[in-house]
């Protein structure tokens, strides 16, 4: 990352306290950017004195827009100030993210509604007219809006016992979930999108092989080398090379808008994924789906109400509760699940 820092008018002992001092604040907002390439990014911080004052801005520039922050103080109190000056760029960067994110979301789910909307009258001919063979060749591609949801889903099956590694591939899911769809289209609910509907179709697919694990399963300790974190992907990369990359489950992409805490700040992508995952399979298996589907897939509120016939209401407190529990799992530093991290390391 370039990155500059312009001192004006600085006495050498206060350019080296400076200095010394700007280097712990960077690397917050460092860690902060870790999900934007470095060589995109550039940094520049500037002090002046002006007559009894100090006069801070801090310049950010990224390849999706540019943050600028002024903060001042007087005296001799530059520490407080530099202090207030990252605390509103880190705020302005966690807010931006946010919103590049929820962009993210909404373009995946257009996509998924525009999919569905292109070959919807191809679907009906194909069902009307009993062509099976052509409505599967036309449907499959369209599951890879629900094939990162379904890999996850098989993963925290194996993770908490229900399934065994190796019994399923996402690519058996899907396959059961187009069979499914060919059989039931004539009478789906119309008041379901097709990809709410799929879905559906999923979870009765995963719901039928999966008992539920019993309740000292949830909290086995599961080594890193485990069998459980990977799945097989099937026919997938092979016959739909077009399949979107599977997400990244990382702490960012969960907990969008949560400052990591210091323990957890050098914790890489893969350990994040499998304490993410450790999480989520102790929650209940229909609190864990609402979060996941509204957090990792933009579903709305409602939708997912639909999707699991409840109120919306019930489903905004299970994604609040779901949130909420990984954020105090986050913060519990030297706790239990500090100690699985440690042990992932």
């Amino acid at each position: 990352m370039a990155e500059q820092l312009v001192l004006h008018d600085c006495p050498p002992m206060t350019r080296d306290a400076v200095r010394e001092y700007w280097q712990r604040k960077e690397r917050r907002l460092m860690r902060l950017l870790a999900p934007i390439p470095a060589d995109q990014r550039y940094l520049r911080l500037s002090m002046r004195r002006q007559k009894e004052r100090w006069v801070l801005r801090l310049v950010l520039l990224l390849p999706t827009g540019t943050l600028v922050a002024d903060e001042w103080a007087g005296g001799h109190d530059w520490r407080a100030a530099l202090d207030r000056l990252t605390d509103r760029v880190a705020l302005e960067i966690r807010r931006h993210k946010e919103r590049l994110r929820h962009d993210d979301l909404y373009r995946r789910k257009r996509r998924r509604q525009n999919d569905f909307a292109q070959a919807q009258a191809a679907l009906d001919s194909d069902q009307q007219q009993e062509q099976q063979a052509a409505f599967l060749e036309l449907l499959r591609p369209l599951l890879r809006g629900i094939a990162d949801h379904a890999r996850r889903e098989l993963t925290l099956a194996q993770l908490d016992g229900s399934i065994r590694p190796g019994e399923l591939t996402v690519s058996d899911l899907l396959d059961e979930v187009a069979t499914r769809a060919w059989k039931g289209y004539a009478q789906r609910p119309r008041d379901v999108s097709m990809d709410q509907w799929l879905v559906r179709l999923l979870h009765e697919v995963l719901d039928e092989y999966q008992a539920e694990p019993a309740a000292e399963s949830l909290y086995e300790r599961i080594p890193p080398d485990d069998a459980r974190y990977h799945v097989d992907g099937g026919w997938l990369a092979e016959n739909e090379p077009f399949f979107e990359p599977q997400t990244p489950l990382t702490l960012y992409e969960t907990l969008p808008d949560h400052e990591l805490p210091e323990p957890w700040q050098e914790v890489a992508a893969e350990e994040q994924r499998q304490w993410v995952l450790n999480q989520l399979r102790r929650l209940p298996r229909r609190m864990r789906r609402a979060f996941t589907l509204h957090v990792l897939e933009g579903w709305d509120e409602a939708d997912i109400a639909m999707l699991q016939g409840r109120s919306v209401d019930e489903v905004r407190q299970d994604i609040q509760t779901a949130r909420q529990t990984l954020r105090q799992s986050l913060e519990s530093a030297g706790g239990k699940e500090q100690a699985e991290v440690s042990e992932v390391s």
